[in-house]
């Protein structure tokens, strides 16, 4: 079996490669011009190149393929409506349109738990069935784009007849994370003290990029038709816990200071609205979507996937170092 993987050079499209690899199954993955393609190459997995804004170049990229996993797109707490859009809604819909014209028979949606909606105001399980919502106030940008790229899956199997398979991971880090732990990385490294939204002692559901990967073959290759999956671990360890591993592995000693969880959404708020009335590039230092991603109360109910098999192999703590000891501060870095 050929497994194309969208989105191959990224952070867990790498992962899904090397999963599809000790699965047995032949990845072929499918990047951008100018992307950097390293571990693909050490990888020995042959390259395709294709742009998700190019119909064209996915028409050509996708033959022969049986089976695509799209770990492509944009993920941010921070951009346009048009970039979300154009690169989660659109380019999945591209992909989907040359997966049917080229007979690709199932298609592997890596979407995200965002597609839920940002939930302040409750504490709540989320389940596969819970409805999107969307947020009445900052940018739910990213949110709302997961959420419609999988209603172009499902209509793309309804009306072209192409089996499915949709999985909703939290929050991933690992080894090669180049988004999350960058970003607390670098407040870290510049601010007096470290500020953890809501209480030191709860808890907080985190997953390895390749436990996730595991869990997006499992079912990719193996599950239902036309399913959706929560993927993410149990809530194994506290924000206590979570910023002393953070912490020391970047070499720093710093006060860990606990701020409301509604006082921290006000923040990200305020940061958000100076950051747009001042006409900054770049990301504002906090988001409301960051604030929301650490400080909400909300349970991710991963039963589904388990009872396919998956269980994470990752140590949590383990990977929390891991994830951070990249961005160890140094004068000539």
């Amino acid at each position: 079996m050929r497994a194309v993987v969208a989105g191959a050079t990224g952070f867990l499209g790498g992962y899904l490669l090397e999963a599809l690899i000790d699965s047995g199954i032949e990845p072929v993955a499918l990047v951008r011009e100018g992307s950097d393609h390293r571990l693909v190459n050490r990888l020995g997995v042959e390259k395709r190149f294709g742009d998700l804004l190019d119909l064209n170049s996915l028409n050509q990229a996708l033959r022969g393929g049986e089976i695509l996993f799209n770990a492509a797109g944009k993920v941010a707490d921070w951009g346009s409506w048009k970039e979300f859009l154009d690169l989660n809604r659109g380019g999945t819909a591209h992909l989907l349109a040359a997966a049917i014209r080229n007979r690709v028979r199932r298609f592997v949606q890596v979407s995200s738990v965002s597609a839920y909606g940002m939930r302040f105001l409750d504490s709540r399980l989320l389940v596969e069935e819970t409805p999107f919502r969307p947020s009445p106030v900052g940018r739910d940008f990213y949110c709302r784009s997961k959420y419609l790229a999988e209603q172009e899956v499902k209509s793309a199997s309804r009306e072209g007849g192409i089996e499915f398979v949709i999985l909703r991971p939290g929050i991933i880090l690992g080894e090669r994370d180049s988004s999350v732990t960058r970003r607390i990385s670098s407040l870290a490294q510049r601010q007096e003290r470290v500020l953890n939204v809501g209480g030191l002692k709860e808890k907080i559901q985190l997953n390895h990029a390749r436990d996730v990967a595991r869990a997006v073959v499992l079912a990719g290759l193996h599950g239902p038709t036309n399913e959706i999956y929560n993927v993410s671990c149990p809530p194994e360890i506290s924000k206590f816990e979570f910023w002393t591993r953070a912490l020391k592995a970047l070499h720093l000693q710093k006060e860990i200071r606990e701020i409301s969880y509604p006082l921290g959404l006000a923040a990200g708020w305020m940061f958000e609205q100076a950051h747009r009335l001042w006409g900054k590039r770049g990301a504002p230092e906090i988001t409301l979507w960051s604030v929301y991603l650490m400080g909400n109360r909300n349970l991710i109910d991963s039963s589904k996937i388990f009872s396919l098999g998956w269980r994470p192999q990752e140590d949590i703590a383990r990977t929390v170092e891991n994830s951070f000891r990249q961005y160890v501060y140094t004068p000539n870095g």
